[in-house]
């Protein structure tokens, strides 16, 4: 099943894929990982002032960036974490201005006019209301769902990206298998304006984490981990290529100098619920969940060294149900109990309660180091465990419990990032990934063949669906941006080679379609289908992307 549909992306050489984004007062999307400060210092005259110090200390982990304002008093601080940070301006002559409630959201340019009085009696100027977060030249359309919006907001699950929901133009997409319910070769789970659902764009602290071949989401993260993230719905950065649909940014926590964890434990059973109103069970379900978590940060080494880990267990077993009518299955099971067709491997389907199951583990480990005064380093671990037992796929009404799915895919990796201060105006960072995927699925039958019944029952071994896969990434990424003048030039390029392991067994034991249970009960199907030759394939996908994009900001400022 895996090799039935792949998500398509054009390949064009490298220097195709050099993208000049000549942007005339309009910027794009600042940056998929940070944000940035900038604005300009004047005096009370509206006269600029220039040589001015200006420092913005991260309020949770105490590091700093200086700048320096230049001839028209214009700064500007990019790449800077998400946090709320003071903003410290000092200038000969001049009173003091501090700013205490500064925040920086994900690509997201926080604009700051600091006016400074004349030192004639030395004192201080603190300011504690929070600056507009928007840059009158921005013309991307996005959202941002910051941690707090995360917990305070019910879901009906623990999976972040259900959050995407709140952005407008989303919707859920409606992917099904070839039954009905879920299918085998899942998707993102959602759509950006209508379209393509496998064609969506997902980062992870700067590095992409989509399955090359559906399109969905690799690792999963526990929401504990998650700092915010940005949807894009229109104005994408030239950075952001390989999806035709809109990217999803996503930021994982960091450690600061105060410790702090959380701990939970959410438990459901069905000792309360009642029977099923649209079946012919005289009991109610069976249906036993729980969902345990645990995450800590804080300091190794105060002011320069943090780490922060989270995890999650999930398990749930339960009862689901078929919609065959029982008169269809007591027909079928008198035919194929009599022997009557000696090389189907079932002998009777089950219209009634059947048991399902799901375990999930999911943990990470972020480790962020100041390694010196201009360089920080960011190193994480990531793994997701993931079994469905009889609810994979092929979870559709009118299916038999021998014809569903069962899965197991397990996603784990080792992401990173070097940002560097290069000078006054110029900043770098190198980002990595080494990541690997493996999935298996299993149908109940293992021998086949399926029996699909038009409009009433599909049991058996499924067409597809009993496939193996192992998906590996490597990605080097590094982007710089340098401002001279009015002027800001960012360049970067992008190295992703991705090697796929697949074994795809679909149709191997053949499909026997019938157009109604009479034909079956007098084994006369009108269609047969049967797949043959080497199931195993491996190939590479190297793709190679760069950028350059110049950006007149309407005003001279430096990094």
């Amino acid at each position: 099943m895996f090799l039935l549909e792949r998500k398509r992306q054009p390949r064009l050489p490298f220097a195709a894929l050099v993208v000049f984004a000549l942007v005339f007062s309009c910027a794009a999307q600042t940056s998929r990982v940070a944000g940035a400060i900038q604005g300009s210092v004047v005096d009370q005259t509206g006269g600029a002032v220039a040589g001015a110090t200006v420092t913005m200390r991260n309020l949770g982990t105490n590091r700093t960036r200086k700048v320096s304002s230049n001839l028209e008093g214009s700064f500007r601080a990019g790449e800077l974490p998400v946090g709320q940070y003071e903003l410290h301006v000092e200038s000969p002559g001049f009173n003091i201005y501090v700013n205490t409630a500064i925040v920086v959201s994900i690509g997201t340019v926080v604009q700051v006019t600091v006016r400074l009085a004349p030192a004639t009696v030395q004192q201080q100027i603190t300011v504690s209301e929070q600056p507009p977060s928007l840059d009158p030249t921005e013309t991307t359309e996005a959202t941002t769902i910051n941690h707090d919006r995360i917990e305070e907001s019910p879901v009906a699950s623990r999976n972040y990206l259900d959050f995407v929901l709140l952005a407008p133009q989303l919707t859920r997409s409606n992917m099904q298998g070839a039954t009905g319910g879920k299918s085998a070769l899942a998707d993102s789970g959602f759509t950006f304006a209508g379209l393509r659902s496998r064609s969506n764009s997902l980062y992870i602290d700067g590095v992409e984490n989509n399955d090359e071949f559906s399109g969905s989401a690799r690792t999963e993260l526990s929401p504990e981990t998650v700092q915010e993230f940005q949807v894009v719905n229109n104005g994408l950065s030239a950075e952001s290529g390989g999806g035709a649909s809109g990217p999803i940014n996503v930021i994982t926590k960091s450690g600061v100098n105060t410790l702090h964890g959380d701990a939970f434990l959410f438990i459901q059973n069905g000792v309360l619920n009642a029977q099923e109103p649209l079946t012919n069970e005289t009991e109610a379900p069976h249906l036993s969940r729980f969902r345990a978590g645990l995450s800590a940060g804080g300091p190794i080494v105060r002011g320069r060294t943090f780490y922060y880990v989270a995890g999650e267990q999930e398990g749930e077993h339960s009862d689901d149900s078929s919609l065959i009518p029982p008169l269809v299955a007591s027909a079928i099971n008198n035919l194929l109990g009599s022997g009557a067709f000696p090389k189907i491997a079932i002998r009777s389907i089950n219209p009634g309660l059947f048991r399902v199951a799901r375990a999930e583990t999911e943990f990470s480990g972020r480790l962020d180091d100041q390694i010196a005064s201009k360089h920080s380093l960011l190193l994480k671990y990531a793994l997701t465990n993931n079994r469905e037992a009889g609810d994979a796929f092929n979870t559709g009404g009118l299916v038999d419990p021998s014809g569903r799915g069962s899965s197991f895919v397990q996603d784990q990796g080792v992401t990173g990032s070097l940002t560097s201060v290069l000078s006054n105006n110029a900043l770098n960072s190198l980002r990595f990934q080494l990541s690997t995927r493996r999935a298996i699925l299993r149908t109940t039958d293992q021998i086949g063949p399926e029996i699909s019944i038009a409009g009433l029952v599909d049991f058996g071994r499924p067409y597809d669906g009993n496939d193996k896969r192992r998906e590996n990434h490597y990605e080097l990424l590094n982007v710089a941006s340098a401002a001279r003048g009015r002027h800001l030039v960012s360049f970067g390029a992008d190295f992703d080679w991705i090697h796929e392991n697949a074994s795809a067994y679909d149709g191997f034991r053949a499909i026997y379609t019938f157009p109604t249970l009479d034909a079956f009960l007098n084994g006369q199907p009108d269609q047969y289908r049967q797949a043959f030759g080497n199931p195993t394939t491996h190939f590479a996908t190297p793709r190679y992307s760069g950028f350059i994009r110049s950006l007149d900001a309407g005003q001279p400022f430096h990094h």
